[in-house]
């Protein structure tokens, strides 16, 4: 496994991602035999709750990856009347690139590296500047 991509590479080349929610187990690795996409198995699935598509983003941690929410209603059978209630579900998805905190892009480096350098430059020319003098006014406060 590589490391993570460059941020700007990850905003080139990331496209959305789309998720199902479904109650139904997943098949382990099995694959429709007809050749039908993953839409159609969504049609005929009995157990599905919701699709969600989660789109790329840069998250505040420094981190990226992709990001989503959908509120949905989910349908529960009430254990004590066995009627059908439905509750309305918020879902978010954060979807994070392992690694990616960690990931720089090379110009950024470079970016960061010369605003140090102009930053440790000016600092000693500042305090070469005039600064405002101090007055200290020594004779006493007039009386009222």
């Amino acid at each position: 496994m590589q490391g993570a991509l460059a941020p700007s590479k990850f905003k080139e080349s990331a496209q959305p991602l789309h998720l199902h929610i479904t109650h139904t187990p997943p098949s382990a690795g099995e694959k429709p035999e007809d050749g039908s996409t993953a839409e159609a198995a969504v049609a005929t699935d009995a157990g599905h709750v919701a699709s969600i598509s989660i789109q790329p983003t840069d998250f505040s941690t420094g981190s990226y990856g992709w990001k989503g929410n959908r509120r949905v209603n989910v349908e529960l059978t009430n254990p004590e009347t066995g009627h059908k209630e439905t509750v309305a579900v918020m879902i978010n998805v954060n979807a994070t690139v392992v690694g990616s905190k960690s990931a720089k892009d090379p110009k950024a480096d470079e970016a960061e590296a010369e605003e140090k350098e102009e930053a440790h430059e000016e600092a000693p020319q500042a305090a070469h500047e005039e600064a405002p003098q101090a007055t200290h006014d020594t004779a006493p406060p007039e009386e009222k």
